[in-house]
């Protein structure tokens, strides 16, 4: 069907009456028992069913002139790319190719922004890897079910392992440790109890035999919802440190012991 404007004559392809476009629908409903959509129908097949550029919904139908509305709603029209696009080659045809809307100036800096949060949020990341990795402790962290997430390369060193592929996924029932029953405890007790454990010393038994010292602190990891996700937990070997003090102890022990020899 030609384009036609509102209230400029129309011939009625039915009856070729020619009318005035404002007085299709009571020309049509007195004539042919037909509605105007009906109407627009049938002369424009291609048009029936029409749906939402934006949404794939139906559309509602306007006039004979204007037909289906191209989208279903307000919502729709707005967010729609496709009136953008008729928007924005309008005005580049008005202004030249040059013309750049407010919405891809606008897109160019929230990519720019996003990118530069990422860059931030990566460099951070970065830092805090390095703090954890030279830390002089050795750090641990783990999931709500007591799984090995990560540490840095001094508890590995503890565990005995050569890289966090060998911990990461585990969970200390895991490893051929004799105090794992305890290490697994102190876990349950600082995230169902939400409150750290601080200082505390342990021992833990290598694959050598060897008996190792160490001063333990554990806190949850808590997320923004107060949900408890975690723990994480900071030791200090401290075998050295003790066993100096055991010599201490002992010299002194045998230098009383001489002392009372002198006496007789």
């Amino acid at each position: 069907m030609r384009k036609q404007r509102i209230g400029s004559p129309y011939e009625c392809v039915m009856c070729s009456k020619i009318f005035s476009t404002l007085n299709i629908a009571q020309h049509l409903k007195h004539n042919h028992e037909m509605k105007t959509n009906e109407y627009y129908d049938l002369v424009n097949p291609e048009a029936k069913n029409k749906c939402c550029l934006h949404c794939n919904n139906p559309t509602k139908f306007i006039n004979i002139v204007k037909g289906y509305a191209d989208f279903c709603s307000k919502l729709c029209t707005n967010a729609s790319v496709v009136r953008t696009t008729k928007i924005v080659n309008s005005k580049r045809s008005k202004y030249g190719n040059d013309f750049k809307p407010i919405y891809e100036k606008q897109k160019a800096t929230n990519l720019a922004k996003t990118q530069e949060e990422k860059d931030k949020l990566s460099n951070t990341n970065y830092i805090l890897e390095k703090i954890i990795e030279n830390a002089p402790i050795m750090i641990f962290w783990k999931d709500k079910d007591g799984i090995y997430q990560g540490s840095n390369t001094h508890f590995l060193d503890l565990m005995n392992l050569k890289d966090k592929e060998e911990l990461i996924g585990k969970k200390d029932s895991d490893f051929n440790i004799s105090e794992k029953e305890d290490f697994m405890n102190d876990d349950i007790f600082v995230m169902s109890n939400k409150k750290p454990k601080l200082n505390y010393i342990e021992t833990i038994t290598a694959k050598d035999k060897n008996i190792k010292t160490i001063n333990t602190s554990k806190v949850p990891l808590i997320d923004d919802k107060g949900e408890v996700i975690g723990v994480l937990g900071v030791i200090n070997d401290i075998t050295e440190q003790i066993n100096n003090q055991k010599q201490i102890n002992t010299i002194g022990s045998i230098s009383e012991i001489g002392k009372i020899v002198n006496k007789f």
